[in-house]
């Protein structure tokens, strides 16, 4: 353990590394942290570095009392001699004042070679000629000089432990003598002009972005190149004020990389906007001429552009091979895009030679008519197969045309046989409200009376569709199914207030006997002089049935009476009203009358014969006398 962490260890603070490289102290008591190193600290440190040691301190001693110690931007410290190198080589114990170095101190701890380098490379020490870290250049002075040490207010990061207030510590100084230490210092040390350059202190700035951009703006006035490295750049930079904008290394490499990632970009940007409008001149070079054809080689571009500035501004020559195979792509592309252009357009101008010749037809064939056609200077233009496509073209266009005509005409005679058709049934339907269209008329009378009607005749000249025979059916249907509806209320009136029908009846008294039953309802009076009709028939067919009958039955006893031998011309209805009542049936006036007939029939049959036998005796008598008249 070192006498350092000895002395901290008799404390309640601990000393540990932030993650920017930064120290910072914690107290594990109250749990208190700060940037700058406390008093009990501080204190126990300086006992221990009274306490004597043998031996020269290493340079991990003086780099730990160095970053322990109160940063102090500004303050100006001269560089070792040989007479201070020899002391401190002698093992004489070094003062219990911590000394910063003269340079900037948010170099940071010097733990790597590289902080050390940069910032020490140009100073080199009288005695030994060697390069001397700073650090223990300060510490050899800190031996012979009380050097003014003052801390300066340092705010905390956003990324610190605790926000720490500015605190200040003042020691005994001895200007002159550390002025008079510097001047002594010989080739080794700092000279008069730098010193002042140090006194003066690096510029403030009120924020991180602010200090980077000085530090970019630092970096591009010494024209820092985008291939440079960071100790390159810093020999140029360091001995600027702005050099001092950022407090560590780490900050200063990181804003450096940052402006030469972004001038490399920028760079690149300007190189690809040189060879862009370079590539552009080129190709604008390349259409100007009128001589370049697709088939020219690049042998004879570079013979032709070999003196124009813009054929060498493309640097490389593959390049400029390149731009003139994709030049010379585009000029086959645009010729080939021009004899499409040609062979449409000529096309187009067959197609309408073929048109304004009217002997094609839908029907004609090519070998018939290639030879009326091949006389023409369009069709020299073109192959013989792309004119037999255009000719079998233009023919389906007709045949196409043709079927368009046709479907147009069929279409209209099917308008105007759905005309004749509509102009029929209304034909039909005033026939039926005349009631000469009736549900009993039969298409053989009906034709008869409309055979002369303009539209009859037109409905029969139809092609397709229904024809007249057909309409008329369907109306027909129509009058059937309305007659049996009207029949069926009719007949039930007829059964509810249970008319007779008599064969005398007229339509009138049909109505007057209905009316009170269908004066509700809405029947047709064609329908209902036609239902009047048919029950009228049926009624006179029954009367005459029945007239039969009587018939029948008055002469099988007309017969029965004449045959019978008990009935005489002189026979009496009573005498025989039993005879004839036990063998029909029938009413007595019906029998009587038959009666009476047989009787006069018998009468009449009587007088007969005996006229018949008078005139026979007459006869038989002037037979007599003429033959009496012969004889004499």
């Amino acid at each position: 353990m070192t006498p350092i962490e000895r002395a901290d260890a008799t404390t309640d603070w601990r000393e540990f590394t932030a993650p920017d490289g930064r120290r910072f102290y914690y107290n594990k008591v109250t749990k208190q942290s700060k940037w700058l190193i406390p008093d009990e600290v501080r204190l126990a440190r300086e006992r221990a570095n009274l306490i004597p040691c043998e031996g020269t301190p290493t340079l991990k001693d003086v780099n730990s009392y160095a970053s322990s110690a109160v940063s102090v931007p500004g303050t100006a410290a001269s560089t070792p001699n040989a007479n201070n190198f020899s002391v401190l080589a002698q093992g004489i114990v070094p003062s219990p004042v911590s000394v910063v170095p003269a340079v900037n101190p948010e170099l940071g701890a010097p733990s790597g070679s590289s902080s050390m380098q940069g910032d020490t490379s140009n100073l080199r020490s009288e005695v030994t000629g060697l390069h001397t870290p700073r650090e223990i250049g300060t510490s050899a002075v800190a031996l012979e000089t009380p050097v003014t040490v003052a801390a300066t207010p340092t705010k905390a990061s956003n990324t610190s432990p605790q926000e720490v207030a500015p605190s200040e510590k003042t020691v005994t100084v001895n200007e002159e003598e550390a002025n008079k230490s510097a001047e002594t210092s010989g080739s080794g040390g700092i000279s008069g002009a730098e010193g002042k350059k140090v006194e003066q202190g690096p510029l403030v700035y009120e924020s991180k972005e602010e200090a980077k951009k000085a530090f970019k703006a630092l970096l591009e006035s010494a024209n820092v190149g985008s291939d440079w490295n960071w100790d390159q750049a810093m020999r140029v930079i360091i001995n600027d004020r702005r050099y001092g904008a950022l407090r560590t290394l780490g900050e200063r490499k990181q804003t450096f990389n940052e402006y030469v990632a972004k001038k490399k970009k920028q760079e690149a940007e300007e190189k690809r906007a040189r060879q862009k409008k370079a590539r552009e001149d080129f190709k604008k070079m390349l259409q100007e001429s009128k001589d370049l054809t697709s088939s020219a080689r690049w042998s004879k571009a570079i013979t032709m552009f070999e003196k124009d500035e813009r054929f060498h501004a493309v640097e490389r020559a593959k390049d400029r091979e390149d731009l003139f195979d994709d030049h010379l792509e585009e000029l086959k592309k645009k010729e080939r895009a021009k004899a499409l252009e040609d062979r449409k357009r000529h096309k187009a101008e067959y197609l309408e030679f073929l048109k304004s010749c009217d002997f094609i037809k839908a029907n004609s064939q090519w070998r018939k008519v290639q030879h009326r056609l091949e006389a023409d200077e369009r069709c020299s233009r073109l192959e013989k197969i792309e004119r037999l496509e255009i000719f079998q073209e233009y023919i389906r266009d007709l045949e196409m045309e043709e079927e368009e005509q046709r479907k147009l005409r069929i279409e209209e005679i099917r308008k105007a046989e759905r005309k004749n058709r509509d102009e029929f049934r209304k034909l039909m339907e005033e026939h039926v409200a005349t009631g000469i269209l009736t549900a009993n008329t039969h298409w053989r009378d009906y034709c008869m009376k409309v055979k002369d009607a303009p539209a009859y005749l037109a409905v029969s000249s139809n092609t397709s569709g229904s024809s007249a025979k057909d309409l008329f059916d369907d109306v027909i249907d129509d009058l059937e199914k309305q007659y049996l509806d009207d029949k069926e209320q009719i007949e039930e009136a007829i059964k509810n207030e249970k008319i007779s029908l008599s064969t005398t009846w007229t339509l009138e008294d049909f109505k007057s006997a209905l009316s009170k039953e269908i004066s509700s309802k809405q029947l047709s009076d064609v329908n209902l002089k036609l239902i009047f009709d048919e029950l009228l028939g049926i009624a006179k067919g029954k009367e005459e049935k029945e007239a039969k009958k009587r018939r029948r039955l008055a002469d099988d006893i007309y017969d029965f009476l004449i045959m019978s031998k008990e009935i005489t011309s002189s026979s009496k209805w009573e005498d025989c009203k039993p005879l004839i009542e036990e063998r029909f049936v029938g009413e007595e006036s019906f029998l009587r009358e038959i009666f009476d007939k047989v009787i006069l029939d018998l009468k009449e049959k009587a007088n007969k014969e005996r006229k018949r036998k008078e005139e026979k005796a007459k006869k038989e008598k002037a037979r007599k006398d003429k033959e009496r008249k012969y004889k004499d």
